[in-house]
């Protein structure tokens, strides 16, 4: 599975609510900032040294947290 999918993949897997929006976040590798109603938003991107979908929320940018099936 190449990185776009893992991305899409870690989405589907996290995202459960209706009013949310997607955004490319082109700072980081396939970098998407999902955003809901309330403007309270995770990061999610691919880490190039891990080799795995990476994660963080607001307010938290310096930490990153590896998301495992």
């Amino acid at each position: 599975m190449d990185q776009n999918r893992h991305i899409q993949y870690v989405l589907s897997q996290l995202m459960t609510m209706d009013e949310i929006t997607i955004e490319d976040h082109p700072h980081l590798p396939y970098g998407k900032k999902v955003v809901d109603q309330h403007g309270d938003y995770v990061i999610v991107c691919w880490d190039k040294k891990k080799k795995h979908v990476t994660y963080t929320f607001k307010g938290m940018e310096s930490h990153f947290f590896i998301f495992e099936k």
